[in-house]
């Protein structure tokens, strides 16, 4: 099923959370949400029904698609933490700052992808102009490059759905997962923000009370590309063996080269020796969270400058 859109998203947990706020029982809540004729309302009345049927709150809301596997794992924690509305609040200010990034992105590249189609239709036009193509081929060659761009643009959409199903879906995800960790600079925000989600639930985890080792193992679920998971998951077996938990980090993490750990195993390391690990994680979440969001930033700027470059050179091989 697919999932609910960003802006359903935000929306829907700041439900849940407004709800939850007020004290209301939580198949109260579903039934408010239930009404209407949105995605959000449709969702909701199956995981209601669900729910009825003493199915427990996250399976019922995983297998209705209100929310997807990564939310699951969250929902798992607040079942067994009572912490709902903490939940709650925290994804409604995640997808909150998502839908927003989203926007600020397809704005800035509104201007950018009319000017690159635009040079899809002068490209071919000195050929035109001198006779040596028709205005049939002239047609057949635009409609061609752009139906190329969209099929790019499809697959690029619909990849991540597609390697879930099936053991070839499981070794294309394998395959995908592994590039997108050799992207140059991609591959460092790519990095970055996944490590930042991760370091988020484990900090929501430590503060409901939850073991070291138990939030590990919870957290590192919650990881999809699966390298980075296969190396977080020996994380609570090095801590088994005695290791330090900036050690057994260092050791897990080291390997990857385009993304710097330093600051991340000093701020563990302290937390460690100070006694106060959660608090030091929830800083560190701070200071990752302002970072990546200077990055993304950066990258909203520079990738309309390079898709002007792209159609530059494109216009000026043509007219050569």
């Amino acid at each position: 099923m697919k999932s609910l859109s960003l802006k359903d998203k935000a929306l829907l947990f700041v439900k849940l959370s407004r709800l939850e706020q007020s004290g209301m029982a939580r198949l109260k809540s579903l039934s408010l949400l239930e009404d209407g004729s949105t995605e959000i309302s449709k969702r909701a009345a199956a995981t209601l029904r669900l729910c009825r049927l003493n199915v427990s709150f996250p399976v019922a809301a995983f297998k209705s698609g209100l929310i997807d596997q990564r939310e699951q794992a969250l929902f798992v924690l607040a079942e067994e933490s009572a912490q709902y509305e903490r939940i709650f609040n925290n994804l409604a200010g995640f997808y909150q700052q998502r839908y927003l990034q989203q926007k600020k992105m397809l704005s800035q590249l509104l201007l950018p992808a009319f000017v690159f189609m635009l040079a899809l239709f002068i490209m071919p036009l000195p050929a035109l102009i001198n006779n040596d193509i028709s205005f049939a081929e002239y047609l057949y060659g635009i409609v061609g490059m752009v139906l190329k761009f969209l099929f790019i643009i499809f697959l690029f959409l619909k990849l991540p759905q597609w390697t879930q199903q099936g053991k070839l879906g499981e070794a294309i995800k394998t395959q995908y997962d592994r590039i997108l960790l050799k992207i140059p600079f991609f591959s460092s925000l790519y990095i970055q923000h996944t490590l930042l989600n991760y370091f988020r639930l484990l900090a929501l985890c430590l503060e409901s009370g939850l073991p070291v080792i138990k939030a590990l193992k919870l957290t590192e679920k919650n990881i999809l590309n699966t390298a980075i998971r296969k190396k977080l998951a020996v994380l609570p077996m090095l801590i088994e063996q005695g290791m330090t938990f900036s050690g057994a980090l260092r050791e897990s993490l080291e390997s990857f080269s385009r993304f710097e750990f330093s600051d991340i195993q000093q701020t563990i390391y302290a937390g460690e020796f100070s006694g106060s690990l959660e608090k030091s994680i929830e800083n560190m979440v701070l200071f990752m969270d302002e970072f990546q969001q200077q990055n993304m930033n950066l990258l909203f700027e520079w990738v309309p400058r390079i898709i002007y470059l792209l159609v530059l050179l494109m216009l000026s091989y043509s007219f050569i």
